[in-house]
């Protein structure tokens, strides 16, 4: 699995200490790439250099690592899906939950992790944290879907496409709002086959006019938990001012694009904010929902109810 991140780097630490709680000291759209493996069941992390060698020449870490995932995923036959997790969450914590989304779907997870664990604040202080890391974040998450979108055209030429799913969690889709509402957002986005958006964290006021900018092939999907127990203390974080979570609100859901699917009924899913994983996938139904949408199938509104 490859990890990408815009979080400060700690060069003279090892394993996951080397990844701070802050964005990169050259800037927060600065990007590194690190490999994790798994040696005798245990999870280790390899931060690459910026530049690898590539025949004779010397390329941006990047390059390589979109040619070897491209060669693992082709050789295994496994979608790619991007995850952009959420609030105070750690590196180490999001790849956990990557390879979950592995061993669950058998998907190939491309991890991007910013920094949001709030700097070690709590309460209200380190959800505002996240917040402002998220917002400095938006320029690394769209210099890594232009990497997504140049590898995307390079392999498909060759007739070696597979397919490429977006996963947004949580303070996630908070980020990815606001790169799609960003004047120095990306030209040309990576055209993926689905666009999931799972427990937003973000105003479902106004949501339209962000969710049908997003570009994808089949099918952008939004879930909705009203009993999500996250989002309810996300909204009451901030007081009055905070407004319903898009997550969680079942009203006004009127992006022209998306497919909304609710939860809320679904047998397991109860107060779930991470419907992926965990109790939510004893039900048969959910799991295949998620199966289906992360392999960049096209799924429809009542394809659990």
């Amino acid at each position: 699995m490859f990890l990408v991140t815009n979080r400060a780097i700690h060069e003279t630490r090892s394993g996951w200490e080397q990844f701070g709680d802050r964005p990169n000291a050259l800037g927060p759209h600065e990007l590194r790439v690190a490999e994790v493996r798994t040696v005798h069941g245990a999870r280790q992390v390899h931060l690459l250099p910026d530049r690898l060698p590539l025949g004779r020449a010397m390329v941006p870490a990047g390059d390589v690592v979109a040619r070897r995932l491209v060669a693992r995923v082709q050789r295994a036959q496994r979608p790619v899906v991007l995850f952009v997790h959420g609030y105070n969450t750690t590196a180490e914590a999001a790849v956990a939950r990557a390879a979950l989304l592995a061993e669950n779907f058998g998907v190939e997870p491309l991890v991007f992790s910013w920094p949001s664990n709030g700097g070690g604040a709590r309460g209200v202080a380190s959800y505002r944290a996240d917040k402002r890391d998220a917002l400095a974040s938006v320029g690394a998450l769209g210099r890594l879907f232009e990497r997504v979108a140049a590898a995307l055209d390079t392999h498909a030429d060759a007739g070696c496409r597979v397919p490429v799913v977006l996963l947004a969690h949580s303070m996630g889709v908070y980020l990815l709002k606001h790169l799609m509402k960003s004047s120095v957002a990306c030209a040309r986005l990576p055209l993926f086959d689905n666009v999931l958006l799972v427990a937003a964290d973000t105003n479902a006021e106004g949501h339209a006019e962000w969710v049908d900018r997003i570009p994808f092939r089949r099918r952008l999907i939004v879930t909705i938990n009203e009993n999500d127990a996250a989002l309810a203390a996300s909204r009451a974080k901030s007081g009055d001012s905070q407004k319903a979570r898009l997550g969680h609100w079942p009203y006004e859901l009127n992006a022209r694009r998306a497919t909304y699917v609710h939860l809320t009924r679904a047998e397991h899913v109860g107060l779930s904010h991470t419907p992926f994983e965990g109790a939510p996938l004893r039900n048969p139904a959910v799991h295949d929902f998620f199966r289906r949408a992360l392999s960049g199938e096209a799924v429809e509104g009542d394809s659990i109810l």
